[in-house]
């Protein structure tokens, strides 16, 4: 039982049910004919390589309740992608969206949850430094992949906003 009420995943699934709730809200740019259409396999391909391996991972991790502070900055990093989306689907022709670092902030913010997701968890088997490195080390390429995503499609929409 206790695999299972305090396994990582829970910790994974309260952004991906954030994007599922908000996705259609969001700014046209944001849409799959524009923020999926014609985006080079270089930045797409280790994107999605890595998002399966960050939004997987912590499924084979449970949480540690005694990592306050690292499930503090998950709470607060969570907080803070929460309110990004929330800005971006209330005020979509806000300056906030229509610049860049309001733009990409879907996408550099998930850093601070992902990073409360590494350290605030314990593997169930193998090295935990080394998973926790790995773990860590693959999230900080995706939030690098993912951003540079967000960068490229701004710059080929920033007309469109």
């Amino acid at each position: 039982m206790n695999q299972v009420l305090f396994n990582g995943g829970w910790l994974v699934a309260l952004p991906l049910v954030l994007n599922l709730a908000l996705y259609s809200r969001l700014p046209k740019a944001f849409g799959a004919d524009s923020f999926s259409k014609n985006v080079p396999a270089a930045i797409t391909l280790p994107e999605n390589a890595l998002r399966i391996v960050v939004f997987a991972a912590p499924f084979c991790m449970r949480i540690n309740l005694h990592r306050l502070g690292a499930l503090s900055l998950y709470f607060l990093g969570f907080a803070v992608y929460g309110g990004c989306w929330l800005i971006a689907v209330t005020w979509q022709e806000g300056s906030f969206v229509l610049n860049r670092f309001g733009f990409t902030s879907l996408a550099y913010t998930p850093a601070l949850w992902l990073l409360g997701i590494g350290l605030s968890t314990k593997v169930y088997w193998g090295h935990e430094i080394l998973v926790r490195d790995c773990y860590l080390v693959c999230c900080v390429a995706f939030v690098v992949f993912h951003t540079w995503h967000a960068h490229y499609i701004y710059k080929r929409t920033s007309n469109l906003l």
